[in-house]
């Protein structure tokens, strides 16, 4: 039985309405809840946000807080809510803000991406002071769990804020929890960011089925009902993005970048003044290719071309990233071999149909040391007009690379729609 005293009621649990909440606990859905915790002052304060599941058996949450004295302060606000055991931690984020109280979570199993969890490693052996309780359990690309009957997706949509961000997805519940790929209102933090790859997944979390996405900073507006929030923050990193690459081109040092005065449009967001010169560093870096040097990146790099030449409907840009024995199996089952052949398919493509383009979006990406060769799985989307009018399909798709000379090429690649909408196109099965 779910415990909720009546000044709980009064003084923490914030209703949901248009207004903005502050701070305490939040019912999102039931039996979900966000603790938010931060500056209450101010129009639009620095805040920081958990997940709380609450089921008869069990309670799950997601992301914990910065020091002993907040994480305590979340314990009794989950006790406010529920007398069951808290049996997950997920650390969604790996920064301190998130697990400084880990150690405080006792008996709960504590999870995290694989990346994120070497990452807090790290952390622990550079500070040989600090309290040591590391994520037990780690995944790669996803996770289910279930907290009495409510079904929690552990998803790694991609590298956003860091290497290993985790969305805490609640089918069930129509919620999302985005933690740090998702900041409202508070500039974004880019130290340890992959700026572009965080666009593509926060366009991979956008496609949930959800009607709730919390931030992991940022106060909450309209109950968490905030898709309109996260699509505004992409927007303003992909400007940012865009106005580094500008400057960029235009032959601005990278020390001069600075002076002149890039991203002022940002400057009154929370923390910017921390983190605007950060930022500005960490997109000039990913434009010089210098972020890492992992066969992971050095693929998901690799894709972002490819996907720009096909944008551009160079198709010869398109085929060097192609290995001379390609071999592509397509949607409606078409199969191409040989670079010259695939090459001369795309160009037919692109004189056809003036508008048609196609993104592949790299969802996971495994490497093979000793044999040079790595798995790539995502998910690809693709539009174009005809006279009937416009076709949008996807998929997902598998692309196998192997390292030629120092270069990652693709030597095959398998396409398998999931979605057509638009014209009869789409009622034509192969």
């Amino acid at each position: 039985m779910r415990f909720n005293p009546w000044w709980l009621g009064c003084a923490l649990v914030a209703s949901f309405g248009s207004a903005q909440t502050r701070l305490g606990l939040h019912e999102v859905a039931p039996d979900v809840y966000v603790y938010t915790d931060g500056d209450s002052s101010g129009e639009n304060p620095a805040t920081t946000n958990s997940l709380i599941v609450v089921s008869p058996e069990a309670v799950l949450v997601g992301d914990g807080l910065g020091t002993e004295a907040k994480t305590r302060a979340l314990l009794a606000a989950i006790r406010g809510v529920s007398e069951a055991p808290i049996r997950y931690l997920v650390n969604a984020s790996w920064h301190g803000d998130h697990t400084g109280g880990n150690h405080l979570f006792d008996g709960a199993v504590i999870i995290a991406q694989r990346e994120a969890r070497d990452a807090l490693l790290e952390v622990y052996a550079s500070r040989p002071d600090s309290v040591r309780a590391p994520p037990s359990i780690s995944y790669d690309d996803h996770l289910t769990l279930q907290v009495g009957e409510i079904e929690v997706r552990l998803l790694h949509l991609g590298r956003a804020h860091t290497a290993g961000d985790t969305v805490i997805y609640l089918p069930g519940k129509g919620v999302a929890f985005m933690s740090e790929v998702f900041f409202h209102g508070q500039f974004p933090g880019l130290r340890s960011a992959y700026p572009s790859e965080w666009l593509q997944t926060i366009d991979r979390a956008s496609e949930l089925e959800a009607d709730v996405f919390i931030p992991g900073h940022g106060v909450l507006v309209d109950g968490g009902h905030m898709r309109e929030q996260l699509l505004a923050m992409r927007a303003e990193l992909a400007s940012m993005i865009l106005e580094v690459e500008a400057l960029v081109d235009r032959g601005v040092p990278r020390d001069a970048l600075m002076s002149h005065e890039p991203l002022r449009d940002y400057a009154k967001l929370i923390n910017a003044e921390r983190n605007l010169p950060i930022a500005v560093e960490r997109i000039a870096r990913e434009l010089a290719g210098e972020l890492d040097a992992s066969s992971e990146a050095a693929i998901r790099a690799a894709r972002a071309r490819s996907n720009r030449a096909i944008a551009n409907h160079d198709a010869a840009t398109v085929a060097s990233f192609w290995t001379e024995d390609y071999h592509v199996t397509t949607s409606r089952s078409d199969q191409t071999a040989g670079r010259a052949s695939n090459q001369e398919s795309f160009q037919a493509h692109f004189d056809a149909l003036p508008d048609v383009v196609y993104q592949r979006s790299p969802v996971s990406i495994r490497h093979f040391a000793s044999w040079r060769m790595a798995s790539e799985h995502g998910t690809w989307r693709g539009s174009w007009t005809e006279e009937a009018g416009k076709v949008v399909i996807g998929g997902d798709y598998t692309a196998k690379w192997r390292e030629v000379e120092g270069q990652w090429l693709i030597e095959a690649e398998i396409f398998t729609p999931t979605f057509c909408y638009g014209t009869a196109y789409c009622e034509q099965a192969p």
